[in-house]
């Protein structure tokens, strides 16, 4: 973990650096201290991304991909060497929250069931689901667009699986 020295981005008072968001966020910070904007950060470039480009200080709030993207494009140019990766990234996020959603309906759909164990199985069958989209996130802060991807399709295969499940015990 390269948390050791972070430069720091006071935002209203509050410190939004991952060292500051770490004891709460552990994954994410850890997934964000293994890239590259940590790196650049650590050399005091001021233009790297910290958790307050993505996200207000203590305000949890998260970016749209067409947000992110725009973000991503102010350093990453359709000319530059890694112009994917802003799409890339968008079509990800924009696909983990269709994921959410989906987990969602799918939730309101198992409260539904009669049979205890056949509610339990598809309410753990959704928390695994969740988990791996928690991954996609984590993938994310580490802005690695291949793992997000391959988190978003995984994710997508245990809900569809879910959902055929549920057609059937209708």
């Amino acid at each position: 973990m390269k948390l050791a020295f972070i430069a720091l981005v006071a935002i209203g008072g509050v410190d939004a650096s991952p060292s500051t968001c770490a004891p709460c966020h552990r994954a994410h910070a850890d997934a964000f201290g293994e890239s590259l904007h940590q790196t650049l950060l650590v050399t005091g470039d001021r233009r790297a991304p910290t958790c307050a480009t993505c996200h207000t200080a203590m305000r949890a709030r998260t970016v749209s991909g067409a947000q992110l993207e725009a973000s991503c494009g102010t350093c990453h140019p359709s000319a530059a060497a890694r112009v994917e990766s802003p799409a890339a990234m968008r079509s990800g996020v924009d696909t983990l929250d269709g994921l959410r959603l989906q987990c969602d309906r799918l939730d309101a759909a198992a409260a539904r069931i009669v049979d205890p164990q056949d509610k339990m199985s598809v309410r753990l069958a959704l928390a695994a689901a969740r988990y791996t989209i928690s991954e996609g996130v984590t993938a994310v802060h580490a802005f690695d667009g291949e793992r997000l991807h391959e988190r978003c399709a995984a994710a997508r295969g245990q809900l569809e699986a879910i959902a055929d499940a549920l057609a059937i015990a209708r």
